[in-house]
């Protein structure tokens, strides 16, 4: 997970959430999205093993600099350029049930 939330506070999130994600496989501020990214192709170095999903420009730039299909959450903030993407999704269900529909 790369955000530009601050770590702690997602691992508090995550784990009120219940969901199962090491610690070690978290990233967060104070890093920058795109350092949290070198790091993370350090551990998975086939970026065509990642799929980056996000909502915001800076998640698509940070996508398009390590040529990584993204996934773009559209809302209305992003509706001028989110449905010219690879992959768009209305809300978080879609992009769950892509992920089921493959396995």
């Amino acid at each position: 997970m790369n955000s530009a939330t601050p770590k702690d506070e997602l691992i508090k999130s995550i784990n009120m959430r219940n969901i199962k994600i090491r610690n070690e496989n978290i990233y967060g501020k104070p890093n920058s999205k795109i350092k949290n990214m070198r790091e993370i192709l350090k551990i998975e170095v086939d970026p065509n093993n990642i799929l980056y999903v996000g909502d915001g420009l800076l998640d698509k730039d940070c996508a398009e600099k390590f040529s990584i299909d993204f996934a773009c959450i559209v809302n209305k903030n992003n509706i001028s350029w989110s449905t010219k993407q690879k992959f768009n999704f209305k809300d978080n269900y879609d992009l769950i049930n892509l992920f089921f529909s493959n396995f």
